[in-house]
């Protein structure tokens, strides 16, 4: 490779293309080793997690075997920005240790030059991930979520549940203050009945019962809305039967959480609820997060780049080390900040895009530094 870079810098702008290929065909290999023994371990765990359940429980090994590859999809959103750090990482160091990467820079090429394909790199596998995280996550996480409510959480599903959220038939979507799974008792109803985006009925009930064919509520009112979302009628009532047709079986058994959603679910939700005054900071902030996360990759491919000088010093475990350290550093950073976005304590989009921020920014001044050394 050394001779290679000199004499491509000598043919004038011959040398790009070559160096850049050399550069990206090195990363193959790790990227490739990082995913699979990340996905092994991972799968590992999730079976040891629910391994004596299973067991209890004696779920069909077919029935396994679909929630592992069910949950697949939503470990490949961490395990591909995980393998870019990892790449990066190995190949850029090696070339450190090597000299290969000095011999680069001091041919007139900088740090910033050679990381720029990388990066570039890590903007594709951010957009993929984020495209696997939209379309083919919240599905397969349903599924996986279905399995495990029916064949082993379904005996010890907690008695009762507060602050319930999902999507009926017919654009009905349904907010539960408090359930009673044993007695179906329900507290704090919201109903709202959509004509197109906006709600055109907002029933609520302090109280009801849930039952298959309709719900009894109690102690409720009726708002009629315009097209303008402003009140034209509103009628109280003591008692009301109000037909759910299959609502009953959704809650029971179809309920999502933000991690079965796409994000239009998830904004479709939060701006009907927040037509009635109802804010749904978790969700708001989730909503970030699956933004956020996907372009982990991007960010790891400048702060790897970045990082890697330390392996002409610090040997060849050094890339390994630092790349586990800063995959760790930053998952845990972005939970405690999620943390801080569902106590209101940051701003949703401040909370998700927070550790993007620091870790790019330290990326590229790790980079620059790097130049400056040469």
């Amino acid at each position: 490779m050394t001779n290679a870079v000199w004499s491509g810098d000598r043919r004038g702008g011959a040398h790009v293309d070559s160096v850049d290929r050399y550069v990206l065909k090195g990363l193959a290999g790790p990227f490739a080793a990082c995913i699979a023994g990340f996905l092994v371990v991972a799968l590992s765990g999730e079976l040891f997690g629910l391994m004596s359940l299973i067991i209890e429980k004696r779920v069909p090994a077919g029935q396994v075997s679909r929630l592992l590859v069910y949950k697949l999809p939503e470990l490949m959103v961490t395990a591909i920005p995980v393998g870019v750090l990892f790449a990066v990482l190995m190949e850029l160091g090696r070339m450190a240790r090597d000299s290969e990467l000095t011999v680069v820079q001091v041919s007139g090429r900088s740090l910033a030059r050679v990381s720029a394909p990388l990066v570039i790199l890590g903007i594709a596998a951010s957009i993929i991930t984020y495209g696997l995280n939209e379309y083919v996550v919240p599905e397969t996480n349903h599924k996986s979520q279905q399995i495990i409510r029916e064949y082993i959480l379904k005996d010890v599903m907690p008695p009762a549940e507060q602050e319930i959220f999902f999507r009926g038939t017919d654009d009905r979507y349904f907010y539960l203050g408090y359930v009673n799974r044993s007695t179906m008792r329900v507290q704090d109803i919201l109903v709202f009945e959509l004509d197109g985006s906006k709600p055109s009925k907002v029933i609520y009930a302090s109280s009801g019962t849930m039952g298959p064919v309709a719900w009894e509520l109690q102690d409720g009112v009726i708002q009629e809305m315009d097209s303008q979302g402003f009140t034209v009628s509103q009628i109280r009532f003591d008692r009301m039967l109000y037909t759910v047709e299959d609502e009953t079986g959704v809650f029971l058994g179809e309920q999502r959480t933000t991690t079965e959603m796409s994000r239009a679910d998830i904004r479709e939700i939060v701006e009907v609820y927040r037509a009635s005054g109802i804010d749904l900071r978790s969700f708001r902030v989730d909503y970030e997060f699956k933004l956020s996360l996907p372009f982990a990759a991007a960010v790891f491919a400048v702060v790897g780049a970045g990082c890697s000088l330390g392996a002409r010093k610090h040997g060849r475990f050094y890339s390994l080390t630092v790349s586990v350290a800063l995959a760790f550093a930053y998952y845990v950073i972005s939970a405690v900040l999620r943390s801080l976005g569902n106590e209101g304590l940051l701003s949703p989009a401040a909370a998700a895009w927070a550790a993007n921020a620091f870790f790019g920014a330290l990326g590229v001044g790790l980079i620059v530094r790097g130049d400056r050394l040469v």
